[in-house]
C-alpha cells in the first residue's frame, strides 16, 4: 500500500451498519455447517431406525422415506434462505467498500467492490449440496434396498 492512499474515518453509524454486516456474514457462513451437521444427524438417526428393524413393512418404509425427503427439504430450504441473507450483507459491504474507498484504495487493500461470491464460497455451497444429496441418497437406498428386487420386477 502506498504512503498516499488513507483509509477514510467512519462515523459510528457506518461503522456500525458495516460489523453488522460483517458478523451477519461470518454468522451464516457458520450456521450452513450446523445445518449440514443437523441433517446428517437427522439421516444417521433414520438410517439406525431402519437398520435397527427386521423385518421392515412398506408402510413403514414409506414413513421412514417421508421422513428424510422432509429433512432433506427442510436443509435445502433453510440454505436457500441463509445464502439470500448472505447475498443481502454481501451488498452491504460491496456498497459500503464502493462508496467509502476510491478505486485505487479498493486495489491496494484488495477489497471488492462486487457483492458475488468468490469461487471458494461457491465451491463451499456445491460441496455443502453435495453432502446432503449423498446422505440422502444412501439412506434412501438403505430403506429400500431389500425391496428393489421386487419394485424392479414389477417395473418389468
Amino acid at each position: 500500500m502506498t504512503e498516499n492512499a488513507s483509509i477514510p474515518d467512519l462515523s459510528p453509524q457506518l461503522q456500525i451498519v458495516y460489523k453488522d454486516a460483517i458478523d451477519n456474514i461470518m454468522f451464516v457462513k457458520r450456521e450452513q455447517w450446523i445445518i449440514t451437521n443437523y441433517l446428517i444427524a437427522a439421516l444417521a438417526g433414520v438410517y439406525a431406525i431402519n437398520s435397527g428393524l427386521k423385518n421392515i413393512h412398506l408402510s413403514e418404509k414409506i414413513i421412514l422415506t417421508i421422513a428424510v425427503l422432509v429433512a432433506f427439504s427442510y436443509f435445502l430450504w433453510l440454505l436457500k434462505k441463509i445464502w439470500k441473507g448472505m447475498t443481502k450483507f454481501r451488498r452491504r459491504v460491496a456498497w459500503f467498500n464502493s462508496n467509502r474507498f476510491s478505486p485505487k484504495l479498493l486495489e491496494e487493500l484488495e477489497l471488492s467492490p462486487d457483492p458475488k461470491p468468490p469461487e471458494t464460497d461457491i465451491a463451499f455451497r456445491t460441496c455443502i449440496i453435495w453432502v446432503g444429496i449423498f446422505g440422502f441418497a444412501v439412506v434412501i437406498y438403505s430403506i429400500w434396498r431389500e425391496s428393489l428386487p421386487t419394485l424392479v420386477s414389477c417395473l418389468t
